[in-house]
């Protein structure tokens, strides 16, 4: 199930939020936090340079929330 539309963008708006304000200034540069929605569950993850091939971009996984609609929140 989805996300209530609402719900959406409300989470993405507070992440946007989150992972601009989380990291600033010249790390910017190599490190990133970012987040994906799909379906029911938000993913956010860390995005850094691949140690052996700076051009790359690897995604590290920090934390997945679930929506539940029966969890009255």
């Amino acid at each position: 199930m989805a996300l209530p539309e609402l719900l959406k963008k409300s989470v993405e708006d507070k992440l946007k939020r989150y992972c601009k304000k989380k990291l600033r200034g010249k790390v910017h540069d190599d490190l990133k936090i970012n987040f994906r929605i799909r379906g029911d569950h938000v993913s956010l993850f860390e995005e850094r340079r691949a140690f052996l091939a700076p051009e790359k971009w690897v995604e590290i996984p920090v934390a997945q929330f679930r929506y539940n609609p029966k969890d009255k929140m």
